[in-house]
Parts: structure tokens; sequence; C-alpha cells
């Protein structure tokens, strides 16, 4: 035990952290990240852009200057991307999207991350996933070996839990929303696949008599393309929401619905079940990882699909409650510590391992 502390100790020295992502905006990736450096940030070097990067200013950054700030130490990459100059490194990957899918991004992000991760991936000391199935698709495109390639799933933050009923009514009336809407949070992009929401919603609203609200980050065009859609008196767009307001916005929805069409890990359905609220999800396989038997699951590609679940969730209370019962128990399953430690482990094993002859 004390030679295990000892060398652990030694690769503290060793490690620094690329925080490109405390200047972007907050989405799942830069949580992910969060969370983790806030629990390491002790135990490492952060190395942090001095000023916004902006759109190409951020990669070229990550290319040529972390790289030079780093020295001989081990540096971790927790956004999808890394310098190529440097092999010393552990990269964290949340999905391939741009791999599998670049018509869902502006053309010229999507050209130089096909470039990009390539070239990177395969010649790094290790790599994070955050699902198996992200893994299994990594394993699949790219010519990287097995055994560099770790599976550390992300948490749930303690701040997502069902608020006092009182604070919950005060801060849904500061919203705007009536009571009994349903809830879709998810990033104003292709994949999340708002397209076929709304087809789905426009045949049910009446019916349902309710009202469907859209959360999300509208202001990244330089990265997607844009969804274009239209939305009617029934929908309510209200943009991003702060982490303060989520939980209410999540726990005063009758049910949240999470209709994407590819994902790596899906954090907002658990977000949602962490404050009770009921889920409607995507029958994807990184989803049905992450979500086991607590969601509701629909054909994301089939807007009938979306709205008979979203109708038979609507309508039955018990089985609104089991459902938030099940996912009460499921977020139990992922914690930010855990996921702190056991991506320490890799990295403190990946500073250790590069000495051996």
């Amino acid at each position: 035990m004390d030679i295990m502390k000892a060398r652990h100790r030694e690769a503290v020295l060793e490690i620094a952290i690329n925080c490109r992502f405390r200047l972007q905006p907050l989405s799942g990736v830069q949580r992910y990240a969060g969370e983790i450096v806030s629990r390491l940030e002790q135990r490492v070097e952060m190395i942090t852009p001095s000023w916004r990067q902006a759109n190409g200013a951020g990669h070229l950054w990550e290319q040529f200057v972390v790289p030079a700030l780093t020295g001989g130490r081990l540096l971790w990459s927790p956004g999808n991307t890394g310098p190529l100059a440097k092999r010393d490194q552990v990269v964290t990957i949340h999905d391939l999207a741009t791999l599998e899918h670049p018509e869902w991004f502006n053309p010229r992000f999507a050209a130089f991350y096909r470039w990009l991760l390539p070239k990177l991936l395969p010649r790094v000391h290790g790599l994070i996933c955050v699902s198996e199935f992200t893994r299994s698709r990594l394993l699949t495109l790219l010519p990287v070996k097995r055994d560099r390639v770790t599976v550390v799933r992300p948490g749930v933050s303690r701040l997502f839990t069902r608020p006092a009923e009182a604070d919950l009514q005060k801060q849904l009336l500061a919203l705007g929303l009536p009571a009994g809407y349903l809830l879709c949070v998810a990033a104003f992009e292709p994949r999340k696949n708002y397209r076929r929401l709304l087809e789905a919603w426009s045949g049910i609203a009446r019916e349902l008599g309710s009202v469907l609200v859209l959360s999300g980050h509208t202001g990244r065009t330089h990265i997607f393309d844009s969804p274009g859609f239209k939305a009617d008196a029934t929908v309510r767009q209200l943009g991003y929401v702060s982490e303060e307001a989520l939980p209410a916005l999540y726990a005063g929805a009758t049910a949240m619905i999470f209709p994407s069409l590819y994902e790596g890990f899906g954090m907002p359905p658990l977000e949602a079940m962490a404050c009770g609220t009921p889920v409607i999800a995507s029958d994807r396989p990184a989803l049905r990882e992450t979500l086991g038997d607590a969601a509701c699951y629909c054909d994301p590609e089939d807007s009938n699909s979306i709205a008979a679940a979203i109708v038979k969730v609507s309508r039955s209370l018990a089985l609104r409650q089991e459902l938030a019962g099940r996912g009460s128990e499921r977020v139990r399953l992922f914690d930010w510590d855990r996921t702190a430690e056991e991506t320490w482990d890799v990295l403190a094993s990946a500073a250790r391992c590069r000495k051996l002859p």
C-alpha cells in the first residue's frame, strides 16, 4: 500500500489537464470535464487558455500551445480532441458522431475532426470512453489497440434532485411555465431530432391539451448545421436555462422526452431521472446502456413511435410512477466521485507505465 501511495504521489507531479473546456459553453462534455477536474485539481496541473477560444482559435491553442506548456508530463484531454504532437496523452472520447455522421455538422468542423481523430487517437498513450457503445465504435472505426481503451462512465451531479414543492412552484412561475408540460432538454442540433419530435407533437398536442417545452443551446451555428424547424403555440422554446433552474425545469415536467438519433452516453435523461421525472428516450444502444429498464423507449426515426410513447406515458399515472421509481434507482449507479477516482486510476497508471522499460 505504501508503495502504491508513493507511486501515486510521483504521478501527481507528472499529470496536466487540458482545460480548454473551461472557456466553452456548458454542455455534456463540459459538465463531464468540470465535475472530474473539480475532484482532481489538487493532484494535477491545469492548463487553461487565458482568453476565450472562439471557433478555430481554440483548436490552434490546443494544437500548438498546450504541448509546449505540458513539457514531459502526461496530458489528459477530456473533450474528444487533443494536440497531435503529444504522444504522452490520455484522451476522453464521448462519441464518434463527427466520423459517423459528418452531415450533422458544419462542413469545416466535420472535415477537421475527420482529419484529426484518425491521426491522433491511434498514437496517444491511452483512451477513455464514456460507454461500451463508444468503445465499440472506436475500435470498429479506427486502428486503436483494445488494451489502450478504458470505459469510465460519467456521473450525475448532486445538483439534480427534486426541489421542495414551494421552491419548485416559485421557480416554475419565474420561468413562466404552466403545470403538466412535456420537456425536451437538448442542444438545438440535427442529431437531437427536433424535426421528428415536432412532427410527432403536432399530431397529439390538441389531444393532450399540454405544452411542449424545449430547452438547449441555440448559439453554436459555427459547429452545427441548423435543424431548421418551426414551432407553434403549443411549443415553448426557452433556449439555454441556467444550471440552478434546471432541476425545477426537470421536476415540473410530466415527462422528459429525449428522441436523439445518436448519443455516446446520454446525460440529460439521467438528470431528469434524478429529479424524479419519467423519461421517454430513443431506442439507441448508448441510451439503452445508460438508462436500462428505467425509460420508455421509442424509434427516433418514426414520428408515430415518438407520438405513441408520449401519449402512453402522459395518460398513465401508474406508468409514470413506475418509471420515476426505476429512474431513482438507476441514477444511483452513476456517481461523479467514483468517475473521478476511476479516471485518476487510468491517468496515474499511464503516468507510471510510460516510464517502464
